[in-house]
């Protein structure tokens, strides 16, 4: 209703009231000096309408601005129409099972190799005004006119991927993707608006997939996101020309291809869904006290993976991520301002999830996208301004406080050395 109500030009009710004062303050009192009572009295009626119509130019102005400024601290109830994310398939490469292209992985069982099904390059762009992470996503294709679901292979060494030359594992390329792919690059980045996040992402074909004589041919895949702020949006991206057997487009996406030839003849291909998941995480015995830790930086064949000391490793590592976490969140605290807007609650997330990397449960204490709000950043007296409200959504500085401090007493972030997840107390 109010958006079809016109502001009255200032300039307009200022004239008004001009005119008046003219008419009271001179013309009045002028045909009264010279005895003309009669114009007087018109003049003084004049200059009292001219005065109340003034007035009530600018109190129709107030109402409407009110009406406006309500309408405005009612707009971040509603869910913005613009989709966080947009996203292009860039390069498509799949392959019947068992793969030309394999993952080497650890295990409780040792090294195994996972067949790659489906080898992507997907640019993502965010399509919002503020910052922004991706957390999650996961990946459907379309085959016989049926969603199915892929298994993602989270390659923590995207160096570890081999082209079984000629099919015989005897004769296998090493791959190395660090460079370009998407999760290392984008696990703990935000990145801003219009920018593009891309890179590799690789899937394992699922059982009913698998026995299949070729390559499963999909009509277009659907990628599924969420964001830090919980945000979730499906895209349905065409691929443009039929999967063919080890083909497909190659646009983007950079890969390089390592000297030497690997003979992985004994490792047993076994994919990495397949694995019970109390298999997926290999414990290393500890060392004996006489044994050396061998780094792989220290081996001359690229091929070579050491995995030694590996429990050690994660304890470490969950400890230096507990407190990297801590550090962030108590640096945090004391540089926030009255308003905290989307790039500091990504810092604020970024810290959380730290924290979660060291296996603490903080997900209470995350920031839900409903307290995003337009907040009340100034107040005007003056005749003709009111409250003014902040372009962007923003978290109020209260709620966010609330939130900070109950994570970092929960953890016990002001204590000396916070202990690392394994020591405390259950």
């Amino acid at each position: 209703m109010s958006s079809a109500r016109a502001l009255t030009p200032e300039w307009l009710a200022v004239a008004v009231l001009f005119v008046a004062g003219v008419l009271a303050s001179g013309a009045f009192w002028y045909f009264l000096g010279v005895h003309r009572r009669h114009a007087a009295l018109w003049t003084g009626f004049a200059a009292a309408v001219l005065f109340l119509l003034g007035v009530a130019l600018y109190l129709r102005n107030e109402i409407i601005r009110s009406e406006i400024a309500e309408g405005a601290a009612k707009t971040p109830s509603t869910p913005p129409t613009t989709e966080p994310f947009r996203a292009r398939l860039v390069t498509v490469m799949s392959f019947a099972y068992p793969s030309l292209l394999v993952y080497l992985y650890d295990s409780a069982l040792g090294k195994r190799l996972a067949p790659v099904g489906l080898a992507v390059v997907i640019n993502v762009e965010n399509a919002r005004s503020s910052a922004t992470r991706i957390i999650s996503y996961a990946l459907d294709v379309n085959v016989d006119g049926s969603w199915v679901r892929l298994h993602a292979l989270d390659t923590l060494n995207p160096s570890n991927f081999f082209w079984v030359k000629d099919g015989n594992l005897k004769t296998c390329v090493r791959f190395d993707f660090s460079e370009d792919a998407f999760s290392p690059r984008f696990r703990d980045r935000n990145f801003g608006p219009g920018e593009i996040a891309g890179g590799w992402m690789f899937f394992e074909w699922p059982p009913e997939l698998r026995m299949r004589a070729a390559t499963p041919i999909m009509k277009n895949v659907r990628l599924q996101l969420a964001s830090f702020t919980g945000e979730r949006q499906t895209i349905v991206l065409e691929n443009a020309a039929p999967s063919e057997l080890g083909a497909g487009g190659l646009e983007g996406g950079k890969m390089r291809t390592l000297p030497g030839i690997s003979d992985l003849s004994g490792t047993e291909v076994l994919p990495f869904m397949d694995l019970p998941p109390s298999m997926r995480e290999r414990k290393a015995p500890a060392p004996s006290p006489t044994s050396t830790p061998i780094r792989e930086a220290e081996r001359r064949d690229p091929n070579t993976i050491v995995l030694s000391s590996r429990q050690e490793v994660v304890e470490r590592a969950a400890e230096d991520a507990l407190r990297r976490g801590c550090v962030k969140l108590k640096a945090l605290r004391k540089s926030i301002g009255q308003f905290i807007d989307a790039l500091e609650v990504s810092e604020y997330h970024s810290a959380l999830d730290d924290v979660t990397r060291a296996g603490r449960d903080v997900e209470d204490f995350r920031i839900p996208p409903t307290a995003f709000k337009r907040q009340v950043i100034s107040i005007s007296m003056r005749s003709g301004h009111g409250a003014q409200y902040s372009k962007d959504p923003l978290v109020a500085r209260d709620y966010f406080d609330r939130r900070i401090d109950a994570v970092i007493d929960y953890l016990g972030c002001d204590e000396p050395g916070p202990a690392s997840p394994a020591r405390r107390d259950s």
